[in-house]
């Protein structure tokens, strides 16, 4: 089997503000082969918008702290696939 085009393993957002720590998603995983589809769906706030944006890194930090436990651009010349945090 080929490797996944977009594999997200155990994302976890987290958004500072003056009140403390918000933890906006926990430990979310999933992959997406050659071919395939995924459809994000959900109820309002539940974060569709918050793992997208941290999958393109496009939320600020801070505030914002997305950890992957594996890089999802694994071919990627920055990192590699290195953790990313």
């Amino acid at each position: 089997m080929a490797e996944p085009l977009l594999e997200v393993k155990d994302l976890r957002v987290a958004f500072r503000t003056e009140r403390g720590t918000v933890r906006a998603l926990f430990g979310v995983s999933f992959s997406l082969e050659a071919g395939e589809t995924l459809g994000l769906v959900g109820e309002s706030g539940c974060g569709k918008t918050v793992t997208a944006l941290s999958i393109l890194r496009l939320l600020p930090q801070p505030p914002a702290d997305a950890t992957f436990s594996q890089c999802p651009k694994r071919r990627c010349a920055r990192c590699g696939g290195r953790r990313s945090r």
